[in-house]
């Protein structure tokens, strides 16, 4: 019966729109051509199609958003305004249709993570950019309210919710393929951010798949695309996003038992990194640069391991040095030299500089004393990933805190190199927290005990993307 009354509301509001556009064209012809009235009348549809189902269409929604206003799509500028739009409508929808739907299991994760949402606005009062910095707290903020309410009830709310996930990341892939190896076009922009989609995301879901895969059809075309990500991955060379994809791949073999599958990896990714290297070599003066030379120190086998890393790491910790307590204002640094070139709701806007690792980023931005609710945040986190990966020894492959936890460690490694773990108008950040936040419901000892169920009275969930039967509570 609620399916039928959301399915009359979208048909009613999209004839009010099309009314809408008649009355604009017959009375008012000017403003029918006005970009921003009819742009905001189909965000207003956008949003009530989003409402119907909202457990099912916003997460996906929600990410091709902020993939949009992060890459080179065309409309730009009206993403990056948008995407906050989208961000806080999922923030308060999904919270209301948890609270209402769902039993309130709220622990010392979501605490923490408030506390770490008010430092972030206590640093906004010694920035030199209040406005930016107080405008990137609430971005955070609205991104865990989200991660507690609406990617809770997206993988409660759809049992096919990793399946749709799965898809999602072959399309992805074969779409990056098309781009950057037939037309030529870099889509991500650099090859740090496509190394970082294909080794965070695509490469562990898309392993997860292969395992899981239960005809042999399937499981040839989902090796296959893995492949296809971890060909992306290697060509970009980025390290950290290799380094991540890698280890959480293999941590999966280690903590399942495939240590055969283990073996057959690292001799995979050997004869691809040499056939990256045939055909897409990396620029440098040495020609004759082995594996290791080439992926490890990049072709400069002369400088330390972290060389590219030293310049924004020492010019953080000086910063660090300067602004020891408070900071200087989440999402901004003593670098900032104007204003007026800051335009608050962008991520890209002057307010920031490299860092080269997200911890290090975020002890800049809130000082000593505000990064304590953000470590104990991180350590939550470690400490439900080194859970997760014990319990898959005991567990079967489908379960879903499996390629949950794979991609959250994937997150936590790439994050040590790369600066967008706590920028929440970033794309893999938004991905990152919403699976961070799904993670403490999934393991199975949470999930027996203290699962959150929907009052209509189930005595069933959904795990692994098939229906388990649970005790009634």
């Amino acid at each position: 019966m609620r399916e039928g009354r959301y399915k009359w509301w979208v048909i009613g509001s999209i004839i009010l729109f099309v009314l809408v556009l008649v009355y604009k064209a017959i009375f008012e012809p000017g403003s029918i051509i006005n970009f921003q009235t009819v742009g905001g009348l189909l965000f207003l549809e956008l949003v009530l199609f989003l409402a119907w189902r909202f457990e099912k269409r916003f997460f996906l929604v929600l990410l091709l958003v902020f993939l949009a206003a992060g890459t080179g799509t065309p409309l730009t500028t009206l993403w990056n305004s948008v995407r906050w739009f989208v961000l806080a409508f999922g923030a308060i929808a999904g919270m209301l249709i948890y609270l209402k739907q769902y039993r309130s299991t709220f622990g010392l994760f979501h605490l923490v993570a408030f506390f770490s949402c008010l430092s972030a606005f206590v640093s906004t009062m010694v920035s030199n950019l209040p406005e930016a910095s107080a405008m990137k707290a609430v971005s955070l903020l609205l991104l865990f309210v989200y991660g507690a309410g609406g990617a809770r009830i997206a993988i409660l709310g759809d049992e096919k919710f990793m399946q749709t996930v799965l898809k999602a990341c072959e399309v992805l892939v074969y779409f990056t393929c098309i781009s950057y190896f037939v037309f030529k076009y870099e889509f991500f922009g650099n090859p740090n951010s496509l190394g970082a989609i294909m080794g965070t995301i695509a490469m562990p879901i898309l392993f997860w798949g292969s395992l899981i895969a239960d005809n042999r059809a399937l499981r040839v075309r989902r090796y296959t695309v893995f492949l296809l990500a971890l060909l992306l991955c290697l060509d970009s060379y980025s390290r950290a996003s290799i380094s991540a994809g890698i280890v959480s791949c293999g941590l999966l073999c280690i903590a399942l038992r495939r240590y055969s599958l283990l073996v057959k990896g690292v001799v995979i990714v050997g004869m691809i990194s040499l056939l990256v290297m045939t055909y897409s070599p990396l620029q440098s003066e040495n020609k004759s640069d082995s594996v290791i030379s080439t992926f490890v120190y990049k072709g400069k086998p002369e400088e330390s391991l972290l060389a590219s890393r030293k310049t924004p790491w020492d010019e953080t910790i000086s910063s660090i040095q300067q602004n020891p307590w408070f900071g200087t204002g989440f999402g901004t640094t003593l670098s900032t030299a104007r204003q007026d070139q800051t335009e608050v709701l962008r991520s890209l806007a002057g307010t920031s500089r490299e860092h080269g690792n997200s911890y290090l980023a975020v002890t800049e931005w809130v000082g000593l004393l505000g990064v304590i609710p953000f470590a104990g945040l991180i350590l939550l986190i470690i400490r439900k990933v080194l859970r997760g990966f014990l319990q898959m020894r005991m567990s079967n492959a489908t379960q879903l805190f499996i390629p949950v936890c794979a991609v959250v460690s994937a997150g936590l490694i790439g994050a040590f190199f790369e600066d967008w773990l706590f920028a929440p108008g970033s794309y893999l950040c938004v991905f990152f927290w919403s699976f961070a936040f799904m993670l403490p419901d999934l393991l199975p000892a949470t999930l027996a005990a203290n699962f959150a169920i929907p009052h209509e009275a189930q005595t069933t969930s959904w795990n692994s993307g098939y229906r388990v039967v649970m005790p009634a509570q």
